[in-house]
């Protein structure tokens, strides 16, 4: 009976989460004012960790599952825990409960597609992840976090030469969650080096907190996978590297909510495009400046607006209310024209049409009157697209579907490598363009896809590069020689 009520019991994963998702859930029916729902998003969740959760694996497929739930109850949840209705929170007056719903089964199908096609043995075991990790050292891991790291800032400034090839570096640049991968889960799993990994974390805030879409956050993203994969059986020290990472990611996320309007003006200099237009000595002063005038109300006002911001479900009601009364289903063309933006590639059709604005796409199947300006882009979100082409059941067969293939892929792209560790860190790569719930789906399916390939390649050309960057002085450190 005592091993039952260990104390390292309660911390692990799914018995974590369920304790504090039923906490949540009685808080929820108790002071909010959507029981059924907060019972549905409750179930979902505890679901959710217990099917993609396997120890000692990337959590990565687990990780967009979440981002995705989080995306669709984000609402429900700030509505029960400030005591109100979920339709206080729509700008438009729009059905927020129905918007919800629907999400909510949207993700139970992705999440069972994820499932069966996760099933089977996994491609690298965690021993040969462990016993790989154990041959590096952390002053290894962190040069080739910094190959990986030159490589992938080459690449995203060579998608600023032209439109054409501009998808196709872009996922190059992705090559970096690789090299954070490695060097997290070295420094974790042999428990030294960490100040390797603060100069590395610091580094990826600084680069994304200077740009224009903020993207800092995807360092915490790829921590914490690799934190999930090298500490599979939580202790109280994981725990709290754990609290306080997500710690880290809140206040940052606030803060850059409560600034990113003025900032992002700052930017573009007022063309109210989606450029950078000042030097990064600049930059840094901004946001040092706003750094000290920041207080509590700064921070409380990101956090109202990260919240609003993170839930994703208002366009997904909306859509749900105008089509097919107001206008009908598409019959399958947006899902076609994602998969021509795919098969016709920008860089052998020059004269392909550019994907239409997203806000006016948003307008046309909504029916909200929405202010289309420049350099501002407001998604359905690739789940209401689908509901747009193939309603209700074929929204939810498609998302089975992609939930399946992201799986399939995962596993085909960890199979191109023979380091355990690389593997596994590319699976950060490959999915991190589909975290969110809100992505159009042109971007969701092209973006994924273009990883892949891309993945593929690197595989056999640069990866190999990188690795053997390492050998300077430590050759006998590096992991076991690249695949031929």
């Amino acid at each position: 009976m005592a091993e039952v009520f260990r104390v390292d019991w309660f911390l692990q994963p799914v018995a974590l989460v369920t304790g504090v998702t039923l906490a949540g859930v009685i808080w929820g029916i108790t002071f909010g004012e959507s029981p059924l729902l907060t019972l549905l998003a409750g179930g979902l969740t505890i679901l959710t960790v217990a099917l993609l959760w396997r120890p000692g694996q990337p959590p990565m497929l687990l990780l967009v599952a979440t981002v995705h739930l989080l995306q669709v109850i984000a609402i429900l949840v700030y509505a029960n825990l400030i005591g109100v209705h979920v339709d206080t929170f729509s700008d438009y007056g729009v059905n927020m409960e129905r918007g919800t719903l629907a999400g909510i089964f949207a993700c139970l199908a992705f999440v069972l597609g994820m499932t069966v096609g996760n099933m089977g043995a996994p491609v690298w075991t965690t021993q040969a992840a462990q016993d790989e990790a154990s041959r590096w050292t952390p002053r290894s891991a962190f040069r080739f976090f910094g190959v990986t790291f030159v490589i992938g800032a080459c690449f995203n400034a060579l998608s600023t030469i032209s439109e054409s090839v501009r998808q196709l570096f872009l996922a190059g640049g992705g090559i970096q969650w690789i090299g954070v991968f490695v060097l997290a889960y070295v420094c974790v799993r042999r428990n030294q080096g960490y100040g390797f990994l603060a100069v590395a974390i610091l580094l990826e805030i600084v680069v994304g907190f200077t740009g224009f879409f903020g993207e800092f956050r995807n360092v915490f993203f790829a921590l914490f996978v690799a934190l999930a994969a090298a500490r599979p059986r939580l202790t109280f020290r994981s725990l709290l590297i754990l609290l306080a990472a997500v710690t880290a990611a809140l206040i940052l996320s606030s803060f850059w909510s409560a600034i990113k309007k003025d900032y992002r003006a700052f930017l573009n200099a007022g063309t109210k495009q989606q450029v950078v237009l000042v030097p990064w000595e600049d930059r840094l002063a901004y946001l040092a400046r706003r750094v000290d005038e920041a207080d509590g109300k700064t921070f409380i006002d990101g956090l109202d607006a990260l919240a609003r911001r993170m839930g994703y479900v208002e366009f997904l009601g909306a859509t749900l209310n105008f089509v097919p009364d107001g206008r009908p289903h598409e019959s399958g063309a947006m899902a076609g024209a994602a998969v021509g933006h795919i098969l016709f590639p920008r860089l052998l059709f020059p004269d392909k049409p550019p994907l239409p604005n997203d806000t006016a796409v948003t307008r046309a199947y909504t029916g909200l009157p929405m202010m289309i300006t420049p350099g501002t882009s407001i998604s359905i979100g690739y789940a209401g697209e689908l509901y747009i082409d193939f309603g209700s059941y074929g929204m939810l067969a498609f998302l089975f579907a992609l939930g399946t293939s992201y799986s399939l892929a995962l596993r085909v792209v960890q199979k191109q490598s023979s380091s355990a560790l690389i593997g596994f860190g590319a699976s950060v790569t490959l999915l991190m363009p589909g975290l969110y719930f809100e992505t159009a789906l042109a971007k969701v399916v092209g973006g994924v896809c273009t990883s892949f390939i891309i993945l593929i390649l690197m595989s056999r050309f640069v990866l190999p590069f990188a690795v053997n960057a390492l050998a300077w002085k430590e050759r006998k450190l590096v992991p076991t020689p690249w695949k031929q």
